[in-house]
C-alpha cells in the first residue's frame, strides 16, 4: 500500500470539509405550503419606481396575486397577513416525477419519492409532529425571530425540492440527498462498512462497528421526501453554514497553526501527519460537544421518529462524554489506522463517482453536459479513459478485483489534483487563513441580518411578475434591454452545450467557439455573433453549479475561494499582439501603476494568445456571415456573472492593453455580480485605461449579494459605474462600494447564502422589471406575469422564464 503523505492526507480531509462548505453556499432551504389567509389584508408591488420602504401587508391593501402552477397564466387572489409565512409561488406544480431521464438508470425507489404527493404528504407530517411537541422548538426557525414584532416570513415554495430542466433536478440539496440515499441503499456496495468500521475503531468503540451502525440506519432513516422536506424546514444547510462561519472566527489562530505545520516540509512526516489529524479531531470533539447547539436540534428534528429524540441523550450519555473524554486516544488510534482509513475513503470515492447515477460527473462520463473543450482536452480524454476502464466492471463490488485498482485510484487521484490546483490547496488554504481579509469576511458574515417586511413584500411581488424598478438618470448610458440580452448570455454560459445552443438562437445570436480559461476543469468563455447588429459577444462562464457538474464546480470553487489571493498585474508589454501605440501605452500605465495586483482566482488564462484567438476567431465568423455587407467596425460587448463577470472585467482590461479596441466601433462590458478585480492600484489603471479608450464597463450588484464585496468587503471600490439594484427604493441607482457598505440578508428572509447572487431567479428578472424594459408596457405596468413562465433556481422560484431576445439592442 502506497504511503499518504502529510499534504495529501490533510488535503483529503481538508477537501471533505471543502466540499461540505462549497454545497451549503448553494443548497436552497426552508419553506413551507402556506394556505390562504382568511383575513381582507394583502401587500402590494410597486409601479413606476415607487418606494417599497413603507409597504406593508396592512388592511386595505390590494391582494396580492399568486400563479396556480408552472406556465399556467391564471391569477388567483390571496391574502397575506403580518405572522403568515409566504411561498414566494405556491399551488400545484404539475408532478414531473416520472421525466428525470438523467437519472433512468438509478432506483426508481427514489424518484418516485419525489414525487409531489410525496413531498405534501411530508410536509404534513412534519407540520403535525411540529403541533405535536415532537420537533424542537429549537429546530424551527420561527423560533428564533422576535415575534414581539410584526413578522412576514419569506420562503421558497416546496415545489423547488423536485423542479427539473433538461431531465436534471436544478435543487442542489435534493441532489445530494439522493446521492447519499443511494450509497446508504447499497451499504457494502460502496464500501462504507469499512470506513464505518475504522471510525468505531477510532473513535473507541469498536462494539458499534459497521454492523450495528447500519443497521440503526435500515431501522430508524426517514424516507427520502421526510429527510428533503425536513432539511428544507429546520432551515439545516443555513444553520450549518452559520456555524462553520462562527467557529472558523472563533479558532481561526489554531486552525490557521495546524495548517502553517501540516504544509511545513521541514518538520518530520509524522509529526506534521499528526498536527493534521489533532485538527480535525478538536474540531470534531468540539462539534459534538455541543449537543445544545442549533445543528443537532435540526437533525434531531430530521430524522424524526425513533432516532431523532434518543440522538442529544445519547451525546450526553457517559459512553459519550467518556469517548470525548479520550481525545488523545482518538488522535493516537487516528494515527494508527491513517492509512486504511485514507485508502477506505478512496475506495467509496471511487465507487460514488463510477456507481452513482445521481452523482453528477457528466465529464467523465462523456455526458452532453459536458463542455465540448473538455472532451478535446488531453487531459480531459485520459481522465475519461480512466474512468471508462474501471466503469467497465459488473458490479462494484467486482471493482477491487481488478489488478490496475490500486494504480487506478492513484492514477486518478494524481490527474485530478494535479490538474484542479488540489496539490497547494493547503497552502492556498493556509495563506487564505492568514490573510486579515478573511477575518473581516468571517465577521460580516456571521452576523444576522435585521427583520425586513418590507423586503419580504419586495420578494414575494418580485417572484409574481408584479415589480417595476425606477433607473436614476444619471445611469441612462446603460441599455436596460442590452443588459437584459447580456444577462441572458451570461446565464446560459451555465448550461449544457445544447441548452447554449438552442437560447443563444431563440436570442438570435450564432454560436462561435469555447475556449479554457484556466485549464480543463475551468469557466470557458464563448463567443457569439450577431450579424445584423455587426457586434461580437465574448462570454465568461461563472463557477459551474456543482449540482450539474461536481468536478468542474468544485475547480471554480477553489479558484474563487482558495485562490482568492492577490498577484502582481502583468502588463506583458511585450506581447507580440501588441501594437506601438499600444505598447507605448502599456508601458506608461505600468510605470505609473507599478504596484497594480489582481486576485490570482480572477485571471483568465496565462497563455496570451487564447484570448485574442476568440476575439479574432469572432471577427473571422461574422466576416464571413456579412458576406463582405458592412464595411464598418463591429461593437464588441464582453458580459459573465459571478467569477465570469470578474474574468470578463480582466479580459477587458487585457483586450485594452493589446490596442484591440482600435478593431471595434464600440467596446462595452456588463458584469453581474463580480467579485473585486484587483486591489486600488489596479482599479485606478483600469479605471484610466477605459476612460482613455472611450470604453464603458457596467458592473451591476444586487442588494444583500455579498460575492460583489468580496474578498476586501470593505475600504475598496469596482470603479466608477458600479449599478446596484436598490430593494428599498426600487430603483437601479449607481453607487460607490466606499461608502456603501455590505447589508446581511434579512432574517426572516429564508433563502440559501447565494439566493440574492443568482441570475436566472435575480438578475436577470430584476433587469427585466426596469423601467424602459421591453415587459413594462405604455402605462408603466410589467408584463412579465402574463408573458412569462414559472421556473425555480438557488431556493426561488416564479415568473423568471420569458421569451427574451437580443435582436435590435446591440
Amino acid at each position: 500500500m502506497r504511503r499518504m503523505t502529510p499534504t495529501r492526507f490533510a488535503t483529503f480531509g481538508a477537501l471533505c470539509c471543502f466540499l461540505v462548505l462549497c454545497c451549503l453556499t448553494l443548497v436552497p432551504v426552508r419553506g413551507a405550503q402556506v394556505e390562504e389567509s382568511a383575513g381582507d389584508t394583502g401587500g402590494t408591488g410597486s409601479t413606476n419606481g415607487s418606494s417599497l420602504k413603507d409597504i406593508e401587508a396592512e388592511e386595505g391593501d390590494d391582494p396580492i396575486k399568486v400563479f396556480e402552477g408552472v406556465g399556467d397564466e391564471k391569477l388567483v387572489d390571496s391574502g397575506i397577513q403580518i405572522g403568515d409565512r409566504i411561498d414566494d409561488v405556491y399551488g400545484n406544480f404539475e408532478d414531473n416525477s416520472d421525466n428525470y431521464t438523467y437519472y433512468k438508470n438509478s432506483s426508481q425507489m427514489f424518484i418516485k419519492d419525489l414525487s409531489d404527493e410525496k413531498l405534501d404528504e411530508a410536509l404534513q407530517r412534519f407540520e403535525q409532529d411540529a403541533k405535536s411537541g415532537l420537533i424542537p422548538q429549537d429546530a424551527l426557525s420561527e423560533n428564533l425571530l422576535d415575534f414581539n414584532q410584526s413578522v412576514l416570513i419569506y420562503q421558497p415554495p416546496l415545489s423547488q425540492l423536485n423542479y427539473e430542466e433538461g431531465g436534471r433536478l436544478t435543487d442542489p440539496g435534493t441532489s445530494i440527498i439522493l446521492t447519499l440515499y443511494e450509497i446508504l441503499d447499497d451499504p457494502e456496495g460502496y464500501s462504507i462498512d469499512e470506513l464505518l468500521d475504522q471510525f468505531a475503531y477510532i473513535v473507541g468503540m469498536p462494539q458499534f462497528n459497521s454492523a450495528f451502525q447500519l443497521e440503526l440506519v435500515k431501522t430508524g432513516l426517514p424516507s427520502l421526501s421526510d429527510t428533503v422536506v425536513r432539511t428544507w424546514q429546520t432551515n439545516f444547510i443555513v444553520d450549518v453554514f452559520q456555524d462553520i462561519k462562527v467557529k472558523l472566527k472563533e479558532n481561526l489562530s489554531e486552525v490557521t497553526d495546524k495548517l502553517s505545520k501540516v504544509t511545513d516540509k521541514s518538520l518530520p512526516l509524522e509529526e506534521r501527519q499528526k498536527e493534521g489529524i489533532d485538527l480535525i479531531v478538536d474540531l470534531g470533539v468540539e462539534m459534538v460537544r455541543d449537543s445544545d447547539g442549533q445543528i443537532w436540534q435540526d437533525i434531531t428534528a430530521i430524522l424524526g421518529q425513533p432516532l431523532g429524540p434518543a440522538l442529544i441523550p445519547t451525546l450526553n450519555s457517559s459512553i459519550v462524554q467518556g469517548m470525548l473524554d479520550d481525545t488523545e486516544g482518538i488522535k493516537e488510534r487516528a494515527m494508527e489506522r491513517r492509512e486504511e482509513v485514507l485508502d477506505a475513503l478512496r475506495t467509496v470515492a471511487a465507487k460514488v463517482i463510477l456507481f452513482d447515477d445521481f452523482f453528477p460527473a457528466p465529464c467523465l462520463r462523456d455526458d452532453s453536459y459536458c463542455p465540448s473543450d473538455f472532451q478535446n482536452n488531453s487531459k480531459g480524454v485520459q481522465l475519461q479513459g480512466l474512468y471508462r476502464e474501471a466503469a467497465g466492471v459488473s458490479s462494484k463490488n467486482d471493482l477491487s478485483a481488478l489488478d490496475f485498482y490500486d494504480d487506478f485510484k492513484e492514477d486518478f487521484l494524481k490527474l485530478f489534483m494535479g490538474e484542479m490546483g488540489l496539490s497547494d490547496m493547503l497552502k492556498l488554504m493556509e495563506e487564505a487563513l492568514k490573510s486579515p481579509e478573511t477575518f473581516k469576511i468571517l465577521s460580516y458574515l456571521s452576523q444576522s441580518g435585521d427583520i425586513n417586511n418590507a423586503e419580504v413584500n419586495f420578494l414575494h411581488n418580485f417572484s409574481l411578475g408584479n415589480i417595476t424598478l425606477a433607473v436614476d438618470p444619471a445611469i441612462a448610458d446603460a441599455r436596460v434591454n442590452t443588459m437584459i440580452c447580456l444577462a441572458n448570455v451570461s446565464s446560459l454560459m451555465y448550461e449544457a452545450p445544447n441548452v447554449k445552443t438552442s437560447w443563444s438562437q431563440g436570442l438570435g445570436l450564432e454560436e462561435g467557439g469555447d475556449y479554457e480559461v484556466a485549464g480543463s476543469f475551468s469557466a470557458i468563455s464563448k463567443t457569439f455573433v450577431d450579424p445584423k447588429a455587426n457586434a461580437i459577444v465574448l462570454a465568461f462562464e461563472g463557477t459551474p453549479y456543482i449540482q450539474s457538474n461536481f468536478f468542474r464546480g468544485l475547480y471554480g470553487w477553489l479558484q474563487d475561494l482558495l485562490s482568492a489571493l492577490k498577484v502582481p498585474f502583468g502588463y506583458n508589454c511585450a506581447s507580440v499582439f501588441m501594437g506601438q501605440d499600444a505598447r507605448q501605452q502599456c508601458t506608461r500605465l505600468a510605470n505609473k501603476y507599478p504596484d497594480a495586483q489582481v486576485y490570482r482566482g480572477f485571471l483568465p488564462t496565462e497563455k496570451d494568445g487564447d484570448l485574442i484567438s476568440a476575439v479574432e476567431d469572432a471577427l473571422e465568423a461574422l466576416k464571413e456571415q456579412q458576406a463582405g455587407d458592412s464595411v464598418e467596425k463591429p461593437k464588441l460587448y464582453i458580459t459573465g456573472h459571478s467569477l465570469g463577470g470578474a474574468l470578463a472585467k480582466n479580459a477587458l482590461i487585457q483586450l485594452l492593453l493589446k490596442g484591440y479596441r482600435d478593431k471595434f466601433s464600440a467596446v462595452t462590458a456588463y458584469t453581474f455580480a463580480p467579485p473585486v478585480t484587483g486591489n486600488d492600484d489596479y482599479i485606478s489603471m483600469a479605471q484610466e485605461l477605459l476612460n482613455t479608450t472611450g470604453t464603458d464597463i457596467f458592473m451591476i450588484m444586487n442588494q444583500y449579494d455579498f460575492v460583489p464585496y468580496l474578498p476586501p468587503f470593505q475600504n475598496f471600490t469596482h470603479g466608477e459605474q458600479t449599478l446596484f439594484f436598490d430593494h428599498d427604493q426600487a430603483l437601479l441607482k449607481e453607487i460607490n462600494t466606499l461608502n456603501y457598505p455590505y447589508e446581511n440578508q434579512p432574517r426572516n428572509v429564508y433563502m440559501p447564502p447565494l439566493g440574492y447572487h443568482s441570475i436566472k431567479a435575480g438578475y436577470l428578472p430584476l433587469a427585466r422589471a426596469l423601467v424602459g424594459s421591453r415587459f413594462i408596457n405604455g402605462t408603466g405596468k410589467s408584463t412579465v406575469s402574463t408573458d412569462c413562465q414559472i421556473s425555480c433556481d438557488t431556493g426561488q422560484c416564479g415568473a423568471f422564464k420569458c421569451a427574451d431576445s437580443c435582436a435590435g439592442y446591440l
